[in-house]
């Protein structure tokens, strides 16, 4: 029974300390679990502005070859059209109207 009135006595006697010691702990788990949480996000934000940089490449080297494409498209049909192919004047008439709708196509 001792011991447990010298534990309440302390207690009382320290009832400041052990509260700001708790606070402190308390205090230094939350940073501790905050700084994992931001070590976290900044892994993932890397990971995220990684890929968007791979899908912009991406995209331009995809806007390069459409346009690659359609050139070629494009003297195909002139060449067909040469040569009087009923499908490259259709061809031609549908590029036009698309060039019209879009035209920095």
């Amino acid at each position: 029974m001792s011991k447990k009135n010298d534990l309440k006595k302390f207690c009382k006697e320290h009832k400041i300390e052990i509260i700001e010691g708790a606070v402190i702990v308390a205090g230094g788990v939350v940073i501790g679990v905050l700084i994992h949480d931001n070590k976290s996000l900044k892994k993932s934000l890397k990971f995220a502005n990684d890929t968007i940089l791979k899908q912009d490449k991406r995209i331009l080297e995809l806007k390069n070859l459409c346009l690659q494409k359609d050139i070629r498209h494009a003297e195909t049909i002139s060449d067909g059209l040469r040569h009087g192919s009923p499908l490259c004047a259709q061809d031609m008439v549908q590029l036009r109207e698309f060039l019209k709708v879009r035209p920095q196509a």
